[in-house]
């Protein structure tokens, strides 16, 4: 008898690690190794990242939390209900702020786009617009680099 395939959303909660996981390899891992950097050296950076595009990731699966459910696809929203997934997305955000202070990075490129992400983070609704989630939310990676450059 054929053992049917699952496909990658049907598995509980590996949807928000897998986006985390290809954009972080995409905006820091690709950019390390072409520049040939030892990734080991960089194994903070690549964390915060990961933790950072894991927050994003849980508020837009709050913006998708009726149509996922609907579809059967187990989110974070979906398991921990929008409040827990909130609270999570907060602890990777704490801890992308502090690989961030670990790495040495200037406390205020750190603190200012956290608490600006914390405010996006507790704002989430499924009911927010797409400007909500298209300007604001995406929005935090550049603000993010842009704090890095400023401070």
């Amino acid at each position: 008898m054929a053992r049917a395939r699952r496909a990658l959303r049907e598995i509980p909660l590996l949807k928000g690690f897998l986006i985390a996981l290809v954009w972080t390899a995409v905006t820091v891992g690709l950019p390390v190794l072409l520049l040939r950097h030892p990734v080991a050296h960089v194994a903070g950076l690549l964390g915060q990242r990961f933790c950072l595009i894991m927050v994003i990731t849980i508020v837009f699966d709050v913006r998708d939390y009726g149509r996922d459910r609907r579809a059967g696809t187990r989110t974070f929203p979906g398991v921990l209900g929008v409040a827990g997934a909130q609270r999570l997305a907060l602890g990777f955000l704490l801890a992308s702020m502090a690989l961030g202070l670990v790495r040495g990075a200037p406390p205020l490129a750190v603190l200012l786009p956290g608490a600006l992400t914390a405010s996006v983070v507790s704002a989430a609704e499924e009911t927010r617009s797409d400007y909500f989630y298209a300007l604001l939310t995406d929005g935090l990676l550049l603000v993010q680099a842009a704090a890095y450059f400023v401070f």
